[in-house]
């Protein structure tokens, strides 16, 4: 091979370094589109994130109210005091009307700033003040624009007070150590009951609602009928006329009341006919309730009961679901997995090919409930009673009202579809930190008395206020009264306010 002289060495680079530079200009974008696509990517995941935690805070604040409640942290955010200092000002009931800013309610007051927001969402709700008790009456977190050593110390000496004690001494100190607590996976479990547990109740007020209403238009039309019998028989009318009205009059009753029975067991047990066939254009109030549960039912996170169960099964559905799930939640009945999980098996089901395309299927999950759970057996039980009191004719014999394989096929859909949703919900709390810092808080309280009285007071602040708890219990004898000895008691707590 003969060597390559200069002047084609430099065509054969000239060659090579125009390819390359070709090849960077076309993988160039490629290259920063590595660095780029994966800057967007997480930039992406960071807001959808962001955006669960937003949609997690909008759901949780629908049972906030109610868990702070519960635990001792809800309560009147106005006291007695502090409204005798307001009083004291000139125009107050017409200046606290007036305000619609934080700064407005600080100039009536200075401790109305920090409660500005519970205020005047308090008189967004209820309309202007009557007077200046009804501060009285507001409900919000305890702690707001409170010092928590006040808020403590006022909680610890209405609960002796009540318990007939006078404490002697009491102290309330922070510690100075503030240790990061690890969040309970269970405390995130419960959360999402307790969600699915306030959804329940919501439906159920309401089934329970339209059924006091559907027995109520039952018993006004049964008396109408009544009132139409007794007008007939009281009539002026010919003996013969009587008689023939008064076969007319039962003909008519038998079909209402046969109207009045089917209406009422009908799929949605909501409507009879005769009250269908009054009109045809819902009124106003019927729209405005509509309209209301629509809203009501856009904040849901779990799918509703079918309606195609009788409303009589599914409050009596409602009522068994939530009284296992607080057996589970108080860990009186061991579920494996929740008593919501453990009450279907799941199947998955190949997908089949079939031949040239033809006749070939998807895969798919199918859902039923599990024989030997306790949710079939009630639902049996539910659907058997239902069959044997309820769906009669006007014979008297018993029809098949009920489609038994459907109904179960539609409870065993809800059941898979509380599965799914829960763990969408799970997906969301995953993201909420594994840690939290309380404040604690270490309260001493000095007194005097009997010890009936102190074990009331020590069931007083175990049972009612969950962020306090009793620590350590000492007594000595007081031998300052030689005639009259009595025992000096120290009662040490540990407050956490979250």
């Amino acid at each position: 091979m003969r060597e390559l002289t200069k002047r084609e060495k430099s065509l054969l680079g000239l060659v090579v370094a125009t390819v390359v530079v070709v090849l960077l200009i076309k993988m160039g974008p490629a290259i920063g589109g590595v660095g780029l696509g994966g800057t967007l990517a997480l930039k992406r995941e960071q807001l959808q994130a962001a955006q669960d935690l937003v949609a997690l805070a909008q759901i949780t604040k629908q049972i906030d109210d109610k868990l702070r409640v519960q635990v001792g942290l809800q309560g009147g955010v106005i006291s007695e005091s502090l409204v005798q200092e307001i009083a004291k000002e000139r125009d107050a009931l017409e200046n606290l009307n007036r305000a619609r800013r934080a700064s407005d309610l600080a100039n009536l007051h200075p401790a109305l700033e920090a409660k500005a927001g519970t205020v005047l969402a308090y008189k967004k709700g209820h309309g202007k003040f009557e007077s200046l008790d009804a501060l009285k009456s507001i409900q919000g977190p305890i702690f707001e624009g409170e010092p928590a050593e006040a808020v403590i110390r006022k909680r610890i000496s209405n609960l002796a007070k009540k318990a007939g004690l006078k404490p002697q001494q009491l102290s309330v100190k922070a510690l100075s150590s503030k240790k990061s607590e690890k969040l309970p996976i269970q405390a995130k479990q419960n959360l999402i009951l307790y969600l699915y547990l306030n959804e329940l109740e919501t439906e159920l007020k309401q089934l329970e609602k339209q059924r006091e209403e559907s027995e109520q238009k039952l018993a006004e039309a049964e008396q109408e009928v009544m009132n139409a019998i007794y007008d007939a028989w009281w009539s002026d009318d010919d003996v013969s006329d009587t008689h023939s009205d008064e076969k007319k009059n039962a003909e008519v009753e038998k079909e209402s009341n046969e109207q009045l029975v089917k209406g009422k067991l009908g799929a949605t047990g909501e409507e009879s006919e005769i009250e269908s066939k009054k009109t045809s254009t819902p009124h106003v109030s019927e729209k405005l309730a509509d309209d209301s549960q629509t809203h009501v039912d856009s904040h849901r996170q779990f799918a509703r009961v079918p309606e195609v169960i009788p409303s009589s099964l599914r409050i009596e559905l409602i009522q068994f679901i939530q009284s296992n799930i607080k057996l589970q939640m108080e860990k009186v009945v061991d579920f494996k997995k929740g008593f919501i999980e453990d009450q279907i098996k799941v199947a998955e089901i190949p997908s089949k090919g079939g031949f040239l395309g033809i006749g070939s299927k998807a895969a798919e999950t199918q859902v039923s409930l599990k024989e030997g759970g306790i949710l079939l057996a009630k639902f049996e039980e539910l659907i058997n009673r239902y069959e044997d009191e309820i769906a009669y004719d006007s014979d008297g014999e018993t029809e098949d009202a009920l489609n038994y394989e459907q109904q179960l096929k539609v409870l065993a859909k809800y059941i898979g579809q509380i599965v799914d949703q829960k763990k969408k919900l799970r997906g969301w709390f995953a993201k909420v930190p594994s840690t939290h810092k309380p404040e604690i808080y270490i309260v001493e309280m000095n007194f005097k008395g009997d010890m009936g009285k102190v074990v009331k007071l020590i069931q007083s602040i175990e049972s009612s206020t969950k962020w306090l708890f009793v620590r350590n219990f000492r007594m000595a004898a007081d031998q300052k009264n030689r005639n009259k000895p009595t025992l000096g008691m120290t009662l040490s707590m540990v407050a956490k306010v979250l």
